[in-house]
């Protein structure tokens, strides 16, 4: 029982904990929209992890608050995003620099979808991104 307590104590202390890119870089917790992020940089990349719950994020929403969080944070603009509803990693262009290339996709192909709010059977509205 202790054993199966303190798994779950790691698994929940590592929900926010940066990705390999990221390790040992000092987080700046930003919020946008009601949404908090901490984010991270390292050279030309960002990491935005968003720390809240939220019922059914949709994924272009989070987007734009994780870059406009990478922007706040950097002071550069954001080339690219790409990521999930919980973390997304960004290439940084400042002062007109090339950004970096962005890392391989990796998983599936990602969607937008909404709920249908009309009674009856639920259908979802989704948008290849």
């Amino acid at each position: 029982m202790r054993l199966l307590f303190c798994a779950l104590v790691l698994m929940l202390a590592a929900c926010n904990a940066p990705g390999p890119l990221m390790r040992g870089m000092p987080a700046q917790q930003v919020t946008v929209n009601g949404d908090t992020y901490d984010v991270r940089r390292n050279g030309p990349y960002m990491q935005a992890i968003r720390r809240n719950l939220r019922g059914l994020p949709r994924i272009s929403e989070i987007a734009a608050g994780a870059e406009a969080a990478m922007e706040q944070v950097s002071g550069c603009d954001v080339a690219w995003l790409t990521g999930d509803v919980a973390v997304m990693v960004g290439g940084l262009s400042c002062d007109g620099e090339k950004p970096p290339k962005r890392p391989a996709q990796r998983g599936p192909d990602i969607y937008d979808c909404a709920v249908s709010t009309v009674p009856g059977p639920v259908t979802l509205d989704c948008t290849r991104l």
